[in-house]
């Protein structure tokens, strides 16, 4: 059963707890001293004053991001004016030795970045930040190496898919793709 409020229908109620609480929140989020301009509501309607005015007042910007297009800018490069193009590496397994091939491509946005793993002529979206993070950052160690361990391992190059000679097999990209 409910309490019902004794109070003369003319006396304002008093602010709940609820409210209080939500005052104080929305103040730390947006970075606001209420007392500086509100005294301490003591009624409904005023608490519901300022909780609409806090709802008015904007949440501090975040710091934008760095872009990380610089950091890996030789993983995938670009040309000028040109669509960005798949790139494929190959990086080995430090623990268990197996080698996992990779397609590289960056997107428009700065530091965003498509990277699929490659399963025999299929390939699966890998959607996991951290991943996508730690697989750029191995990848960025030495980019020509894993370009390489991709040529070495499936005898294709690593920007078009062609079939490579034995000369380029090491190079891990073929003899049109190297002075593109």
């Amino acid at each position: 059963m409910i309490a019902q409020d004794k109070r003369p229908a003319w006396q304002p109620q008093p602010a709940s707890p609820a409210q209080f609480q939500l005052i104080s929140d929305m103040a730390k989020e947006r970075g606001v001293d209420i007392t500086k301009r509100f005294d301490r509501p003591e009624t409904r309607e005023q608490a519901s004053t300022i909780i609409e005015w806090l709802k008015s007042v904007k949440r501090p910007a975040e710091a934008p991001s760095q872009p990380s297009t610089p950091q890996y800018a030789d993983v995938a490069p670009v040309e000028e004016g040109k669509k960005a193009k798949a790139w494929h590496y190959a990086l080995r397994d430090e623990v268990d030795g197996t080698v996992r091939f990779y397609r590289v491509k960056r997107g428009r946005k700065p530091g965003f970045w498509f990277i699929d793993v490659q399963a025999s002529d299929e390939y699966y979206s890998v959607r996991n930040p951290g991943r996508k993070e730690s697989i750029l950052k191995a990848i960025s160690q030495d980019a020509r190496a894993a370009l390489a361990l991709y040529g070495q391992e499936l005898g294709a190059c690593g920007r078009c898919g062609r079939t490579l000679t034995s000369e380029y097999r090491q190079l891990g990209i073929g003899p049109v793709c190297i002075d593109k």
